[in-house]
């Protein structure tokens, strides 16, 4: 039999959420990288990944036209309020986020190293009398 919440209960389950820091995806060889780049891209052909996108794309059509007709994505006729509407463009945004993640990651990965930029303000000023 199910407990009815209490504020005690509450109090509970409340302290149990722990916060995680935040996933590091640094690498020490590029080795490591390319094992990484690697396992997202077999994640993306995977029958299970394609299955999660169609799902992800369905919900993101559904949730774009609820959007945009301001109705309640679940039976398309109640009427929504504007906040009602910035949630669900927050789902929008996540969902979105969410099916992009392994491209964003693979990009951070294949980014080239580029140059340092010069921030010395005086590296590139010509003194009186020096040629260019």
């Amino acid at each position: 039999m199910a407990t009815k919440p209490t504020k005690k209960n509450t109090k509970k389950a409340v302290k149990a959420v722990k916060r995680h820091k935040k996933f590091d995806l640094s690498v020490d060889r590029p080795e490591q990288a390319a094992d990484i780049i690697d396992a997202l891209q077999s994640l993306q052909s995977d029958r299970g990944w394609l299955l999660l996108k169609q799902i992800f794309e369905g919900n993101i059509a559904t949730l774009e036209a609820a959007i945009l007709r301001k109705v309640d994505p679940e039976d398309g006729k109640t009427a929504l309020k504007e906040e009602e509407c910035d949630r669900l463009r927050d789902r929008l945004a996540y969902l979105e986020e969410l099916l992009n993640k392994p491209n964003e990651i693979i990009g951070r990965f294949n980014q080239k190293d580029t140059e340092v930029p010069e921030y010395d303000p005086y590296a590139k000023v010509r003194r009186v009398g020096q040629k260019e």
